[in-house]
C-alpha cells in the first residue's frame, strides 16, 4: 500500500504512484482476496514508497512534513482501516515528522498514538522481520520486540534465525514476569489474535473448492488482463 510520488527500488511493490490510485487497487484487491476466503494485510505502515534504501539492508528515512504524510502515505491506511482490513504489517523505516528516533515498528507514537488512536484501527498489527538489517544493525533482537509489543504490535515476525526466536521468546517471557503493563499488552494482543483465527476459520469455510483453479472463466479473465 506504498504510495510513491516517483519511481525508487520500493515502488515496484506498490499499488500505484498517487494516494488515490493506491487506495482504490489496494481496497479492490483486498475486497478479492475476501471472497476467495484470504485474508488480506496492509502494508508497511505508515508507508515505504518514497524511500531510496531498502530496509532488508538498511534504515531507511522519510523526512516529509506531517501534511505531506497525511495526503499521500497515510492516505490509503487510513482508508484501508476504514475498511476493516484485518491486518497490517508496520514498516522499519523512521518518519521524522512521526518519531525522529525510532522506527515506525517500535514507535509507540506511530503504532499506538496514531494507527490505533488516530486512524481507530483496531484489526491485528504485524512487525515486519526483526531480523532485517534496518533492526538488526541498530537495536539487538529480545530490545527490538520488546519494544515493538509495547509500541503496539501484536505479532512479531522472526524469519531468518530460529535461535533469535527462542531468544525473543525468553526475553518477552522474563520481562513480562517482572512488568504488568507488559503482560497486559501480551494479553491484548492474545486476544486480537484469537479473534483473527476465528475470522480465517470463517473465511476458509467460505472458500471456493479448489476445482475452480484454472476454470475457464479464470483462463479467460487471466487472458483479458494480460492482454492476450
Amino acid at each position: 500500500m506504498s504510495t510513491p510520488t516517483r519511481i525508487t527500488r520500493s515502488s515496484a511493490r506498490a499499488f500505484g504512484t498517487s494516494a488515490e490510485t493506491v487506495t482504490r487497487r489496494a481496497l479492490a484487491f483486498a475486497e478479492g482476496l475476501a471472497a476467495a476466503g484470504v485474508l488480506s494485510c496492509g502494508k508497511h505502515f505508515p508507508g515505504h514508497g518514497d524511500t531510496n534504501l531498502d530496509s532488508h539492508l538498511a534504515l531507511p528515512r522519510i523526512d516529509h512534513d506531517l501534511p505531506r504524510l497525511l495526503e499521500v502515505e497515510l492516505a490509503p491506511f487510513r482508508a484501508a482501516a476504514a475498511a476493516g482490513l484485518p491486518m497490517f504489517m508496520t514498516a522499519h523505516v523512521v518518519f521524522a515528522a512521526l518519531d525522529p528516533t525510532r522506527p515506525a515498528t517500535m514507535s509507540p507514537r506511530v503504532i499506538s498514538g496514531l494507527l490505533r488512536g488516530e486512524l481507530g484501527y483496531q484489526g491485528l498489527i504485524i512487525s515486519d522481520d526483526l531480523d532485517m538489517r534496518a533492526i538488526a544493525d541498530h537495536y539487538g533482537v529480545a530490545e527490538a520486540a520488546e519494544a515493538a509489543i509495547r509500541a503496539g504490535c501484536d505479532v512479531l515476525l522472526l524469519c531468518r534465525d530460529p535461535a533469535h526466536q527462542d531468544q525473543v521468546e525468553r526475553g518477552l517471557t522474563l520481562a513480562a514476569e517482572k512488568d504488568s503493563e507488559l503482560r497486559r499488552r501480551i494479553g491484548e494482543s492474545a486476544a486480537r489474535v484469537r479473534a483473527v483465527k476465528q475470522v480465517a476459520k470463517q473465511a476458509r469455510a467460505a472458500r471456493p473448492p479448489r476445482e475452480v483453479v484454472g476454470c475457464s472463466a479464470h483462463r479467460e479473465l487471466a487472458r483479458r488482463l494480460g492482454g492476450g
